[in-house]
């Protein structure tokens, strides 16, 4: 074994440590800022609570493949933060993941 110092990151999760304090945070910003990157949402509006205002409902349409792929994408690259350090979005990102099969505009801007 060997001694590599203070711990800061473990598997692309940030550690931050108040050891006064007792406290601890795990932070995953540089994963959620490669997801902005990748589906270019670096200029969009962040939201403070997600899905606080949206009511999403079947989409009556017929959505494109590449449509239902470039969600699917987007949904499923949340579950990862969401299960892991982000309890806050975990609801959202389910309620996401219940239009994967046809999802309509509407969707696509709540995913954003």
């Amino acid at each position: 074994m060997k001694d590599l110092g203070e711990l800061r990151w473990f598997l692309g999760i940030q550690v931050v440590r108040d050891r006064p304090n007792r406290k601890l945070w795990l932070c995953q910003s540089a994963y959620i800022e490669k997801l902005a990157n990748r589906f270019k949402l670096e200029s969009s509006n962040r939201a403070d609570i997600p899905l606080k205002n949206a009511t999403l409902t079947k989409y009556e349409g017929e959505a494109s493949t590449n449509s239902i792929e470039f969600y699917q994408s987007k949904v499923g690259s949340v579950q990862y933060p969401a299960t892991i350090t982000r309890a806050d979005v975990a609801f959202t990102a389910s309620k996401l993941a219940e239009f994967l099969l046809n999802p309509g505009p509407p969707h696509h801007d709540a995913a954003d």
